[in-house]
């Protein structure tokens, strides 16, 4: 579905000819994820309202997919020039505002997005949780509010 026809040909022919295959069935990614979610929770709101909208994020673009009754809605999918690189970059400004530049690391802040980085089910909850750190010494957790403290010396326990 979103790929050029000069590459679809090229790899029928590649399993036609080179592979031997008799016979071959194409679907577009869509369609194969509703059918997944459907098959994985039978009774679930997936398989009762038999529609779904399929995100599909990249490196570069963004996908978003209609499926009712198992069929791609073609005319509804919409593409937005935004995906993961943005994160990347965005995440390389935000560290390399106070500290290290790290603005030519990419393979690093890539690590980082992919290790740390969530999709967030209740966002007031999670912007709650990460408004304060907590610091265990010695078995007593503190807790320090990150919007005041700005700074913290480590050897002296200096607020600033």
């Amino acid at each position: 579905m979103f790929s050029l026809p000069s590459i679809e040909r090229a790899t029928d022919e590649l399993v036609f000819e080179d592979f031997g295959f008799n016979s071959l069935f194409i679907s577009d990614p869509p369609k194969l994820v509703h059918l997944y979610e459907a098959s994985r929770r039978p009774y679930g709101l997936v398989s009762k309202a038999q529609c779904s909208l399929v995100v599909d994020c990249g490196f570069s673009f963004t996908h978003a997919a209609p499926v009712f009754q198992n069929f791609t809605l073609n005319y509804g999918v919409k593409r937005i020039d935004l995906g993961g690189k943005a994160l990347t970059n965005f995440l390389k400004e935000l560290v390399s505002y106070r500290s290290v530049s790290v603005m030519d690391e990419s393979f690093i802040m890539d690590d980082v997005k992919e290790k740390l980085c969530f999709v967030s089910l209740d966002v007031a909850r999670d912007l709650k949780i990460a408004r304060w750190v907590f610091v265990c010494v010695s078995g007593c957790c503190l807790a320090y509010n990150v919007m005041i403290m700005e700074y913290c010396c480590v050897f002296h326990n200096v607020k600033r």
